[in-house]
């Protein structure tokens, strides 16, 4: 079993020594545009919720109320 998980880590090594990693101008543009777009689903989002919220408590809940 050892050995098996020896070869296995030998082999993810060897993979991993293949792969071209990004440069660093390419990792932090990748990172801002990552961030810009969590951001604006965040926004997006939340309108949704919102929205819903008055939809469903203040339309269809105010006639209950009465």
């Amino acid at each position: 079993m050892m050995k098996q998980v020896a070869q296995f880590l030998k082999e993810v090594k060897t993979e991993l020594s293949r792969v071209e990693w990004p440069k660093r101008n390419e990792f932090i543009g990748a990172t801002i545009v990552t961030l810009i777009l969590v951001f604006l689903f965040t926004i997006y989002i939340g309108l949704i919720d919102r929205a819903s919220i008055f939809i469903i408590y203040d339309k269809i809940f105010t006639h209950i109320k009465k």
